[in-house]
């Protein structure tokens, strides 16, 4: 959690900020979350047994957000407690905007499964480190080849059986 985490949580304690926010995300802005009836309440010191006195989604909303801190308690509480817990829209858009929980619901949705929407995230994030590794690991065969066998960057290319594509876009990084 860095600097930002602890401006965007200073700037969320002021009651109508975080009125404004809730009621934005929740009820369409409509003013149903009243400033001046506000208190203070960490997420983090709410007891487990609390939880379940909430209504709506917003217990879950709370929890996700107590264990946002802790990777490992989040993951175990998605995963042994709620397993099959969706959320709406603007559920998912609070989770957002509070911890950068980066869920994604598709444009056409209007609710998500967070175990399902964590285990993509998790994918594209694995894609993206295997698309980056064999990219720096091409980059680096394309050096050796040219350094060690004086080829050109395109006969090195060639020699590793690249496509023009590949080639192209790896040519703008030497």
């Amino acid at each position: 959690m860095g600097r930002a985490d602890t401006a965007t949580k200073n700037f969320m304690r002021q009651n109508d900020v975080f009125a404004d926010a809730f009621n934005f995300f929740l009820y369409q802005g409509y003013p149903v979350i009243d400033p001046g009836r506000l208190r203070e309440l960490n997420p983090a010191e709410i007891g487990k047994e609390e939880f379940g006195k909430f209504h709506s989604a917003l217990g879950d909303v709370l929890e996700f957000i107590k264990y946002s801190g802790d990777k490992k308690k989040l993951v175990e509480w998605l995963y042994e407690e709620k397993p099959e817990l969706t959320l709406g829209r603007r559920e998912v858009e609070v989770l957002n905007a509070c911890v950068n929980a980066k869920l994604v619901i598709k444009p056409e949705e209007e609710e998500v499964k967070v175990c399902k929407a964590i285990e993509d995230y998790k994918m594209e994030a694995v894609e993206k480190a295997t698309k980056e590794v064999t990219e720096s690991t091409r980059l680096s065969d394309l050096r050796n080849l040219m350094k060690n066998m004086q080829l050109t960057a395109q006969q090195a290319a060639a020699a590793l059986g690249l496509s023009p594509e590949d080639t192209a876009r790896l040519l703008e990084k030497l």
